[in-house]
């Protein structure tokens, strides 16, 4: 857990290199040349909207700069006869999949994901192995550059947690909790009335109203709504194939509804630039009615029951979709649970069920730990990791400045 306000970040592990991100070997405009490599601006682009940054030219040039200056030190190690073997990788490579499979609840919809986006499993972990690959060369290039003695010793630590207390927040406050997702189950009814709103939408759009006006009063997309309904500008490989397969349906400036599992999309497709899409898009989400709660309410219940009589194991035989969320095993700060404001609050050793936007938790704290700062020896290692990443800091800008100096680079961004 990081503790520090501003915790540096190794800017070499910052931007993807070229065979990050899977794209069609299509022309394309050269925005830079790097010794013998080219970038291209869809690898910019790539970087630029995955990350979700905004697209101005600014930060297209940063994103550039950074991948520059990556191909550069790749470039430089491998000229210093560098090395990356497979098993210096593997545990970061391994923990890297299961870090991405820990975003879904369950291996079934982590595959679903992989699919919309044209992906196996295999090929996910190549391309974590490429990018590794080259981080780790950059990295071994500046400890040869630093020497040995790279980690910081414990005084400098010391030190440092001495004279920069301001700078050292609070461990926030946690706790130690059972947690159980129980998602409602949405009927055909509940579809039919988001349907019926979502249409109401559409007839409003058809006689004139603004699309951002009714983006604004009816979208269920809390970031896009504030925006008119714009939701970004994407290449066909940004996209998921089911989205993506829609939108080159309609033409520029038309508007249509795609229905999703959890709900109704209604798209605008503004204008395409340099083979990218921009769109706008009303969320209207489809929520259980009155019938689907109360399934869902017995099912909670049941779950509920079984936590007080400490039998877990039983837990899934009431539905297959119950989703563990937290099992005890460790304090998890309060902002981190999907109830930080419930959780703070609830009797300790109580089980509850509690509302959440797609489903019910039944959830029962087993300790709670107060806001407090930190002792030395808890940050400890991470102090030192700081200060080391400061060092990598300044030796990466020094061999980006030396790698310039006898590489050939040109822009044309």
């Amino acid at each position: 857990m990081n503790y520090f306000k501003s915790f540096f970040l190794a800017v070499y592990c910052i931007v993807p290199t070229a065979h990050c991100l899977a794209y069609e070997e299509t022309l394309d405009k050269i925005v830079a040349v790097v010794g013998s490599s080219i970038i291209l601006e869809k690898e910019v682009n790539e970087v630029l909207f995955m990350a979700v940054y905004a697209p101005t030219d600014s930060v297209r040039k940063e994103i550039l700069t950074k991948m520059i200056e990556n191909r550069l030190l790749v470039a430089m190690a491998l000229q210093e006869s560098l090395f990356v073997v497979g098993e210096e990788i593997a545990e970061a490579l391994q923990n890297a999949m299961l870090a991405a499979k820990g975003r879904f609840p369950s291996d079934e919809l982590f595959e679903q994901e992989l699919r919309k986006a044209g992906l196996t499993e295999q090929e996910l972990r190549q391309k974590y192995k490429e990018e590794m690959e080259d981080n780790f060369l950059i990295r071994k290039l500046i400890e040869k550059e630093l020497g040995v003695g790279t980690m910081p010793t414990d005084i400098e630590a010391r030190i440092y947690y001495r004279e920069n207390r301001d700078s050292i927040p609070n461990i926030p406050a946690s706790c130690r909790f059972i947690c159980y997702a129980v998602p409602y189950k949405l009927s055909d009814k509940a579809r039919e009335i988001t349907k019926e709103k979502a249409d109401k939408v559409m007839r409003k759009l058809k006689r004139g109203e603004k699309f951002e006006k009714l983006a604004l009063k009816y979208s269920d997309d809390p970031i896009s709504r504030e925006r008119g309904g714009f939701i970004g500008t994407f290449s066909k490989e940004d996209m998921q194939a089911e989205f993506r397969d829609f939108v080159e349906t309609l033409k520029i400036g038309e508007i249509d509804i795609l229905e999703k599992e959890d709900a109704y999309h209604i798209l605008l497709r503004e204008q395409t630039v340099s083979n990218r899409i921009s769109l706008r898009d009303i969320v209207i989400k489809i929520l259980p009615i009155k019938d689907d709660s109360l399934n869902v309410e017995r099912i909670a219940e049941s779950v509920k029951e079984a936590i007080e009589d400490d039998e877990p194991t039983s837990i899934h035989k009431y539905a297959e979709d119950i989703v563990l969320l937290a099992d005890s095993s460790q304090f998890v700060p309060l902002s981190q649970t999907p109830l930080p404001q419930e959780l703070e609050t609830v009797q300790i050793q109580e089980v509850y069920i509690l509302k959440g936007d797609n489903c019910l938790y039944v959830v029962k704290v087993l300790e709670r730990s107060e806001e407090r700062f930190p002792g030395f020896d808890e940050i400890r290692m991470q102090i030192k990791q700081y200060l080391q990443q400061e060092r990598f800091g300044k030796v990466y800008k020094s061999l980006v400045k030396e790698a310039r100096e006898k590489i050939y680079v040109k822009i044309s961004l």
